[in-house]
């Protein structure tokens, strides 16, 4: 090859090179508006539309997950779970009717707010538990099925509060009979899981 022969084939070869880019170039291009074309067009929203997409979606982000944990054999009635040191002498009686509801008691101290005692009662039975001098309240749990301390009767459980409190000296001691009665004396008020 004659130096004017290679140099016309070094030009040829430069401007293919450049043809090849620039087809490369083009074909990105091509494929890249081929793709911002199928994607959908963002909806156009109205600060209007905007302010109610919360709203709407409410009920899925504020929706509790299913309660799924197994039923498990009812306690027995009077069976109790203590949380004081000492003597515990004062005999507090708890009375049910039959073809009511289970109940999950707790006593608590009504100056410290810490809980005493709790314990289960069947429904139409009764049971004595001992506690020691102060001044207590009483809240309690019902329900049907039972799903163990923790879950109490599941989703269903009702929450209860005695109006009055139960002082305990030495020289008194109390029964309170769980359910309506006509002139009945105990007050009691629903109250929410977190105040249990």
């Amino acid at each position: 090859m004659t130096p004017e022969s290679e140099q016309a084939q070094s030009s040829q070869n430069r401007v293919a090179l450049v043809f090849m880019l620039l087809a490369v170039i083009a074909v990105v291009w091509l494929f890249s508006s081929l793709y911002k074309e199928s994607k959908p067009p963002a909806p156009h929203t109205s600060d209007d539309q905007r302010e109610l997409t919360p709203l709407l979606m409410a009920p899925l982000l504020l929706s509790k997950p299913e309660f799924s944990e197994p039923p498990l054999p009812l306690p027995a009635t009077g069976a109790s779970w203590s949380y004081f040191t000492g003597e515990a002498a004062e005999p507090f009686e708890f009375v049910t009717r039959s073809g009511t509801v289970n109940y999950w008691i707790k006593i608590v101290n009504t100056y410290s707010d810490q809980m005493v005692m709790t314990f289960f009662i069947r429904n139409g039975e009764r049971t004595e538990v001992k506690v020691p001098l102060g001044t207590y309240e009483v809240r309690y749990a019902t329900g049907q099925t039972w799903y163990g301390r923790t879950h109490l009767f599941g989703p269903t459980t009702s929450y209860h509060r005695a109006d009055d409190t139960f002082h305990f000296d030495g020289r008194h001691s109390w029964q309170i009979q769980l359910y309506a009665q006509i002139n009945g004396n105990l007050r009691t008020e629903e109250i929410k899981p977190e105040e249990f």
